[in-house]
């Protein structure tokens, strides 16, 4: 292995732990609320909510239990194309994060909460065949956690990037060099 490679492991490696420490989080809480939400509420069939089970947030948020099999948003209900489309989503978030040039806490922050938003997703297609919303926001648009933590870490990720690919070249390579050994000698030793 070359010194630049051994000089990037450990930042790479860090990288992806707390990438993955984030992700293990958001899933994790994803996961719960989907499941309070599943057991105490019935779902929504109804056209606009009505007479459905409704908890009012406050202002124009409130709590409504519906199942998406479709999109975000409830684009093409039934369509599995969704579940393949989560499955390539996680394979392309390390390429996100790599893009970035740099291992910082944003870049894993927005890989984490990527990563834990498309697990959420995909475990609720996969266990349930649909995913649980319950955000209710207005009248029209419902979703999860599991969607505010992935656009999150996407805004985070491309706000990396962009201010990597903004910066001189001079400033990026800095961040790449790998450290110079000194020696180090002893003085009045013999």
């Amino acid at each position: 292995m070359s010194l630049a490679t051994n000089v990037l492991q450990p930042i790479t490696r860090q990288l992806i732990l707390k990438a993955a420490l984030v992700a293990a989080f958001a899933v994790t809480i994803d996961e719960a609320l989907k499941a309070l939400v599943r057991q105490t509420m019935a779902t929504c069939t109804a056209h606009d909510a009505v007479g459905c089970d409704y908890l009012n947030a406050g202002g124009v948020a409130g709590i409504l239990h519906v199942e998406n099999a479709g999109s975000a948003l409830g684009f093409v209900q039934g369509s599995w194309v969704w579940l393949a489309m989560a499955a390539l989503g996680l394979v392309l978030i390390p390429l996100c994060g790599r893009s970035a040039r740099r291992s910082s806490l944003t870049v894993a922050l927005g890989a984490g909460l990527m990563a834990g938003g498309a697990l959420g997703s995909l475990c609720d297609r996969l266990v349930y065949g649909s995913v649980t919303d319950f955000i209710a926001l207005g009248n029209a648009i419902v979703v999860n956690p599991a969607d505010v933590t992935l656009l999150a870490g996407m805004v985070l990720t491309t706000r990396a990037i962009w201010q990597a690919r903004s910066q001189p070249q001079s400033q990026q390579s800095r961040f790449n060099k790998p450290r110079e050994r000194t020696e180090h000698t002893s003085v009045g030793r013999r």
